[in-house]
């Protein structure tokens, strides 16, 4: 519903050598439960599936994600990229078969390291 606020977490972690991507949608929320997740609390509540994935694929100005079944076919696709501007994260996100969602997030500033590995 485009006329109706809805709400996106999403976790760009690193582990090793690889930045992870994992969002959380919350749609038709009276109020963004996730504003206030410190670090600790964004890893405790997100899914630890997201892992299993692989790393994300970083391109010259955003990254992208796939999340496949267990045939190899994609379930999910997201992109995401940085305004280097204003620091805003833009999140394209195809679900086969049923939903596509278009946002922008802002980075945490609860003691978060803001986003900066889309950003060129």
């Amino acid at each position: 519903a485009p006329d109706t606020t809805h709400y996106v977490g999403v976790l760009f972690d690193r582990l090793g050598e690889g930045f992870y991507m994992a969002p959380v949608f919350q749609y038709f929320g009276e109020e963004n439960s996730m504003k206030d997740w410190s670090l600790a609390e964004a890893r405790k509540e997100m899914s630890p599936d997201w892992k299993d994935y692989g790393p994300m694929k970083i391109h010259p100005t955003s990254a992208t994600q796939v999340v496949l079944d267990v045939q190899g076919y994609a379930v999910y696709v997201y992109w995401a990229r940085q305004n280097p501007e204003s620091k805003a994260v833009y999140l394209l996100m195809i679900a086969r078969g049923f939903t596509t969602a278009f946002c922008e997030a802002y980075p945490n500033v609860n003691g978060l390291e803001s986003v900066r590995i889309l950003a060129k």
